[in-house]
């Protein structure tokens, strides 16, 4: 054994070389090992939460599911009722644009505002607080635009996680300082690489055969992974349309919301000019009571004055007849003139007694019963 020719050793040496080859074949097998480990891992975890949005989202999603079975039905009367929508809003707005321009053309009468003596001309519109008219109308259109908006998946929500693949060891070699082998050891060194030279081949084609047997259950593996991933990012897009159609009826009723307090507003803006004509009314009636009454007063003075002038003559002609035998300390008020009466007007507490009913003109006046006839048709 000791007289082995030097090619039967080159060529043991260089199917040693081969087998050290294979160190590439174990750490690609410890790659895949660590690797199929971390997916492993990840699809257990990925498969928890997705049944955990599952049974969160189980009766969510029979309700999809029995839209979708009606999607294109659904989809047109979708279409349908946003521009109902839309049109509904157009025909609020245009009644509330008709409803304050009516305010606006609507002067209020110069005899109204007694003591301005600023010269301008005041609307019904100018009285109210209009600014709550352009909120409303503003947060209508904000719902109508959030409404428009399509659903924007978010970048960052998509990506999947980066893995770690497989960190390899460090080997550490640690070698004695080399001495001088015997015969005998050299006689045995040679023996074991002829007997194991054999051998090499065979565990060389065993270890690539494992390794190609690995590669195809990793890429089996790798595969599920990736099918376990999408089937739970679906889920995740799933929950994320359930939030989506959530957000939009909320918005569907805000803008329900709007609408009514839009409707609200124009039947008080309505109220508000229909009582302006009432209050028109109001005024010529309390006016033509006013003129009643001084008229009443104005004749029962008339009467008065005539009754205060016949007794002044009576006392007159009672004085000359005998008025000279009477003394006059007999009865002190015989020589007094008659008690006086006035009559002034008395107003309430806080009220100037000066300030009457305004007079308005007879054209004002029947205006105002023509514009309740029609129903503001102005």
């Amino acid at each position: 054994m000791s007289d082995v020719p030097i090619e039967t050793l080159v060529e043991h040496l260089l199917a040693a070389k081969r087998s050290l080859s294979t160190m590439t074949a174990v750490v690609r097998a410890n790659e895949i090992c660590t690797t199929a480990l971390h997916a492993y891992e990840e699809s257990v975890v990925l498969n928890a939460e997705t049944e955990y949005l599952r049974r969160g989202m189980a009766n969510q999603l029979s309700v999809l599911a029995r839209v979708k079975r009606s999607l294109n039905r659904t989809y047109d009367a979708g279409k349908k009722e946003f521009k109902q929508l839309i049109r509904m809003m157009d025909a609020a707005d245009a009644r509330m644009q008709a409803t304050t321009a009516t305010l606006r053309e609507r002067i209020v009468q110069p005899e109204f505002r007694e003591g301005e003596n600023d010269g301008v001309q005041r609307s019904l519109l100018d009285f109210v607080a209009d600014e709550r008219v352009s909120e409303v109308v503003k947060a209508l259109k904000a719902s109508v635009k959030e409404l428009q908006k399509g659903c924007r998946s978010d970048p960052a929500a998509r990506r999947a996680q980066c893995l770690h693949l497989g960190v390899i060891a460090e080997q550490e070699s640690h070698v004695s300082d080399l001495e001088p082998i015997t015969s005998q050891d050299r006689a045995d060194m040679v023996k074991i690489v002829v007997e194991d030279a054999s051998e090499v081949e065979v565990v060389v084609h065993e270890i690539n055969e494992r390794l190609a047997a690995m590669e195809n259950e990793f890429s089996l593996l790798g595969r599920e992974a990736n099918h376990i991933r999408r089937v739970y990012a679906g889920t995740q897009d799933a929950f994320r349309v359930l939030e989506d159609i959530g957000g939009k009826l909320v918005i569907y009723g805000a803008i329900f919301t709007k609408l009514e307090e839009m409707d609200r507003l124009r039947e008080f803006y309505q109220g508000y000019a229909g009582a302006y004509e009432r209050l028109i009314l109001e005024v010529d009636r309390r006016r033509a009571v006013e003129d009643r009454v001084q008229a009443i007063w104005r004749k029962a003075r008339e009467s008065v004055d005539r009754l205060a002038q016949e007794d002044l003559q009576q006392r007159e002609n009672f004085m000359q007849d005998i008025g000279e035998y009477i003394p006059t300390d007999l009865w002190p008020g015989m020589n007094a003139s008659m008690k006086r009466w006035e009559i002034r007007p008395v107003a309430e507490e806080g009220m100037d007694p000066q300030r009457s009913t305004p007079a308005l003109s007879r054209s004002v006046v029947e205006g105002a019963k023509a514009r309740l006839g029609a129903g503001l048709s102005r």
